[in-house]
This record gives structure tokens, sequence and C-alpha cells, in this order.
């Protein structure tokens, strides 16, 4: 019995880890990460950790931002 539970344990961990992994897509030989869709009750965190401080440098602006502006306010946050 205790075999049993621990198998299917192992199953639902495999397919927790395979459904939180990030989703990718191969463009022009490369792979790169997709960003989930904009969508009411999608929340900042299920965007890649890496794009969630652009997320917030362009709503701190609360309005059109070049990405000039990004780029320099995240090299001064960054680093």
């Amino acid at each position: 019995m205790a075999e049993r539970v621990l198998a299917r344990m192992s199953e639902q961990v495999v397919q927790e880890r395979a459904a939180a992994a990030p989703v990718t897509a191969s463009v022009a030989g490369q792979t790169v990460r997709m960003v989930p869709e904009c969508a009411p009750g999608v929340e900042e965190s299920a965007l890649p950790p890496e794009y969630q401080p652009i997320l917030a440098v362009v709503t701190r602006v609360g309005g059109p931002v070049m990405t000039r502006q990004v780029g320099e306010t995240l090299c001064r946050v960054l680093t």
C-alpha cells in the first residue's frame, strides 16, 4: 500500500513540476520563454522572474514608456 501511495505522489510531483515549468518555444532556431497572456485574474507573479522588474518599471511610469527608459531604470535598479 505504501509503495502505491509513494508512486502516486511521485507522479503528482512530476505533473506539478511540468505544469509550473516555464513554457518555451523555438523561434528562429532559438529557445525562447513564452509570456502568459494578459487577462483578468492573471497575477504579475505568473510572469517569469526576470520579466517582473520590467513590468514594475512600466507600471510605475503609468503611461507610455520607451524601451530606453526601461533599460536605464533597470540598470540603476539592478546594479
